[in-house]
């Protein structure tokens, strides 16, 4: 068992890091994407629209909630505090979703510097889980 949670655990909360990263910079990206067409740059904000980006948003913020949730559930973290934590970070996700306007580079840009409380509601959400499950 402790051999499957080393495996397992970095390789869950890697993944759930990687769509939140991608959540993140494609939301950053709209910000950039006139002069990305401009100078023909491909990236996400260009290739997922204005039409899709929120829908497939909606995908890598869920896709980070069942990877967060995995890393904790294999680490051991049973706590219900963890992932009440967890679910605060999915709802901080998709309140930026509904609340970015694609094509307000200011608007992203303020969405973009709140991931500061998305970091600090995971970290503190780990150390509340592990503190409640007196590790």
């Amino acid at each position: 068992m402790t051999l499957c949670k080393s495996i397992f655990n970095p390789i869950d909360f890697r993944h759930s890091f990687l769509n939140t990263d991608v959540f993140v910079d494609d939301r950053y990206a709209h910000q950039d994407k006139k002069d990305d067409a401009a100078l023909g740059l491909k990236s996400t904000a260009l290739t997922f629209g204005d039409t899709y980006t929120k829908p497939i948003l909606h995908g890598f913020a869920a896709m980070s909630l069942l990877g967060w949730s995995a890393a904790g559930f294999n680490a051991g973290i049973f706590s219900p505090i963890y992932y009440m934590g967890m679910a605060s970070a999915w709802s901080h996700l998709t309140w930026q979703i509904a609340t970015a306007e694609l094509n307000d580079p200011q608007n992203l840009a303020k969405r973009f510097r709140s991931n500061q409380l998305l970091g600090a509601i995971v970290f503190s959400s780990i150390v509340a889980g592990n503190v409640a499950m007196g590790l």
